[in-house]
């Protein structure tokens, strides 16, 4: 009895220090939270000009250069995310995510081509075993499904020479 109140005595002042550590952490770290914002904006400075911030916060991001980055590169240099962000919005604005050289309907006409595709693949995984040939003796008679031709669809042979995403094909 003796010892399970020990170890509940340990188990106690092990919780008790990890919550010490916690809230430690916590109260002495910048980077978490609401003071996100504003080390962006003071990375930002630094990145466009270093001697523009305090020299803790350039000895501080001046580590961050020394790191290996996330491309594989030994050296790899950040650059500022502002003008990046800048022309995505420009780019928003003025539409130019938009491809202008295909036209709506051509968008219609592949959407409805894909859809097709994807309901001719959900009926090979459904009515494929019906049309599989499984007697090998030949009892009974081969019926022919019409869901699983491509011209149920509409689907000519010029569609299925091209290629089409079926990521969303579960």
């Amino acid at each position: 009895m003796f010892n399970s109140i020990s170890s509940w005595g340990d188990v106690f002042k092990k919780q008790f220090f990890i919550m010490i550590s916690n809230k430690e952490s916590l109260s002495t770290s910048y980077l978490y939270g609401s003071n996100a914002p504003y080390i962006e904006e003071l990375y930002e400075s630094y990145l466009g000009n270093p001697s523009s911030v305090s020299n803790s916060w350039r000895k501080y991001f001046d580590k961050l250069q020394h790191i290996p980055a996330t491309d594989g590169k030994e050296y790899t240099y950040d650059q500022s995310h502002s003008p990046i962000i800048k022309a995505f919005v420009e780019r928003g604005r003025s539409n130019a995510f938009f491809n202008k050289s295909v036209s709506i309907e051509s968008n219609s006409s592949i959407a409805s081509k894909q859809n097709c595709i994807q309901r001719l693949i959900t009926a090979y995984r459904t009515l494929g075993t019906f049309w599989a040939n499984l007697d090998p003796l030949e009892r009974q008679e081969h019926r022919e499904i019409p869901e699983l031709d491509p011209a149920f669809y509409g689907l000519t042979e010029s569609d299925l020479d091209q290629d089409y995403s079926i990521k969303n094909t579960y």
